[in-house]
């Protein structure tokens, strides 16, 4: 019978706790997130290496943050799905400031030249990113300028080779 009570005053309490605060459902829409705002510290990523130039590899790092962000979880992606120019992209969310990381396709892979392409950053209320913040997406415009590279030969340096 101790049991039976205890369960049903434990029940009781669920009940309680569940009915009280948003309502008891929270679909994402509770809250006043529309004041929540993404703000980017750059929209323009520039890129510059030389074919065969050591490190071959760059690297762009955007800063970014969500202004007035309520006690909830945020998701910081990025759309880089179709891109020719970047071989990687990582974000991390560390409380409102977002760190956006960018690292381009080693310039062999494209050959001398100016590219361009722009990709999207989007910060949201769920993983798949259906509900958006205010200010997101943002757009990112890229330029990735390739050259080739020869080391310069001086006699001070030509024992070095």
């Amino acid at each position: 019978m101790t049991i039976i009570r205890f369960s049903t005053k434990l029940l009781f309490l669920i009940m309680f706790l569940t009915g009280c605060g948003k309502g008891g459902k929270d679909n994402g829409n509770s809250g006043n997130y529309n004041n929540t705002t993404l703000t980017l510290e750059s929209n323009v990523a520039h890129f510059s290496s030389g074919i065969n130039q050591t490190p071959d590899v760059e690297s762009v790092t955007i800063l970014g943050s969500i202004s007035q962000p309520e006690n909830r979880p945020y998701y910081l992606i990025v759309n880089s799905s179709n891109s020719k120019l970047l071989l990687f992209t990582e974000s991390s969310l560390i409380e409102d400031v977002g760190i956006i990381k960018l690292l381009a396709v080693p310039p062999q892979a494209l050959g001398s030249g100016v590219y361009t392409e722009t990709i999207s950053i989007s910060a949201c209320l769920d993983p798949t990113c259906t509900k958006h913040i205010k200010g997101s997406p943002q757009s990112v415009s890229i330029r990735y300028e390739i050259f080739i590279w020869e080391p310069t030969v001086s006699p001070r340096n030509v024992d070095q080779l």
